[in-house]
């Protein structure tokens, strides 16, 4: 990776709903390398739920594995709601295991 990142490029905002804080902790750095962008942080999928029907997000990055409920669950109940409902969601999960 390159220590001069453009940062002219688009910013928005980013909402990464992971538990983590060492993975949360990796990610901003690389955001904040890239400038322009906003990074909310929620540690569980009802506290994700709450602030993207709250705060127009651009992109939602979601981990697999929460304490509250599953990814997939949150993945769901974003998709049904109006206003999350076109959101691009990416699935971040650091589970490599052969299975998934």
């Amino acid at each position: 990776m390159p220590d001069v990142v453009d940062s002219d490029g688009p910013g928005g905002t980013v909402l990464y709903v992971e538990d983590n804080p060492s993975n949360l902790k990796l990610v901003q750095r690389l955001l904040d390398r890239r400038g322009g962008i906003r990074l909310l942080s929620a540690a569980t999928g009802g506290l994700a739920l709450s602030m993207a029907s709250r705060v127009p997000v651009d992109v939602v990055l979601l981990d697999l594995h929460l304490p509250d409920m599953s990814g997939a669950e949150v993945l769901a109940r974003l998709r049904q709601d109006p206003a999350t409902a076109r959101t691009p969601i990416i699935i971040v999960s650091a589970d490599a295991t052969p299975a998934r």
